[in-house]
């Protein structure tokens, strides 16, 4: 039997990854190389073709082969354009249940997200101008109505109603006040109400203290400025009228309870998770301190309203729920109502 040629001729072709095969016409045996299955040459012995056959399975090098390549391709491929294109909904969410769109800075999302939907703080600054435009109007809707929800119920009712009377009233339009909160925060439900959950007991602590320190600032503050202006009017005195009026326990209902719910639920919840979409964490938490601030009216309170707005901003954001944040909203107007108001 003749000697098995090789071919290409003059490469070494180990017999595991070799094709071994005769020559049709003279029977010359050979040996080839792998990669030559599917082509022909001629056979040196007769001048014949010798047409290579394509396995019916890959090779051990072609395998091997294909694995390189395909690693080489992985590494190359930007799993950010798989993201850009993923539909909304397929999108991943992150431990409070908002879609997180997991792009690299200058790269957009394709898709459309609509203004009802929730998203992590940050994602608007990564979608189209048409969504953020959206975004951003359906945004400056929700602040307009929720000023008029807890604004316009109470200041009606002083312009129109005698004071007493007015007085009487107020928590018939605390009432009206937050059943339009409620009404509009399901625009967004997962902002508004997804932060009614339970949180850690150090929380509330953490907000317990809060409350006195923001209180001893508030008492310290009015003290400068009474100084300053020789005024006896101290920080809660506002309050002293409708305790006569309304007693202890309404007082509280109107001043603590109502506002530290319906306003949490507006400031804490839809506009800050809003405002966080739009802007990221950090200045979404500063400009809904400052709207907080501004919808208690320009004052000389006006700091410590601003200072305890930046504290809850980012009380919520750290534990993910609005409870501690009424807890301190609710013992900080409670406490300044009943017991440092002449």
């Amino acid at each position: 039997m003749s000697e098995r040629l090789v071919w290409p001729p003059g490469r070494t072709t180990p017999a595991e990854t070799a094709i071994d095969m005769d020559c049709a016409e003279c029977g010359q045996p050979w040996r080839i190389h792998e990669n030559m299955a599917g082509f022909r040459f001629a056979c040196s012995d007769c001048g014949g073709w010798v047409d290579v056959p394509q396995p019916a399975a890959p090779t051990p090098l072609q395998i091997a082969t294909n694995l390189a390549l395909e690693g080489r391709r992985e590494e190359e491929h930007d799993p950010s354009l798989d993201a850009a294109l993923v539909p909304f909904s397929e999108q991943p969410r992150d431990e409070d249940g908002l879609v997180t769109l997991n792009l690299p800075e200058g790269r957009v999302y394709e898709g459309d997200i609509q203004p009802g939907d929730a998203v992590a703080p940050g994602t608007l600054q990564h979608v189209r101008n048409d969504v953020r435009q959206r975004w951003t109007s359906r945004t400056a809707l929700e602040i307009t109505l929720m000023f008029l929800a807890l604004v316009g119920p109470p200041l009606t009712l002083f312009l129109w109603v005698p004071e007493d009377d007015a007085v009487v009233l107020l928590p018939v339009a605390s009432l009206i006040g937050g059943f339009l909160v409620v009404l509009i925060g399901f625009s967004a439900p997962k902002y508004t109400f997804g932060g009614l959950r339970r949180a850690s007991p150090w929380y509330f602590l953490e907000a317990t203290a809060a409350s006195a320190l923001a209180l001893g600032a508030a008492v310290f503050w009015m003290s400068l400025i009474r100084g300053a202006l020789d005024s006896p009017v101290p920080e809660g005195g506002q309050f002293s009228d409708l305790k006569d009026l309304l007693g202890p326990a309404l007082l509280v209902c109107v001043v603590a309870v109502a506002p530290g719910i319906l306003e949490e639920l507006a400031f804490r919840g839809l506009l800050q998770g809003r405002l966080m979409a739009l802007m990221g964490r950090h200045s979404g938490i500063l400009t809904g301190a400052a709207l907080f601030a501004l919808a208690h009216g320009f004052s000389l309170a006006t700091p410590l309203h601003l200072g305890i707005g930046v504290y809850l901003g980012y009380l919520k954001d750290r534990c993910g729920s609005l409870l501690p944040g009424m807890w301190l909203h609710f013992s900080y107007n409670g406490t300044l109502a009943l017991f440092l108001s002449p």
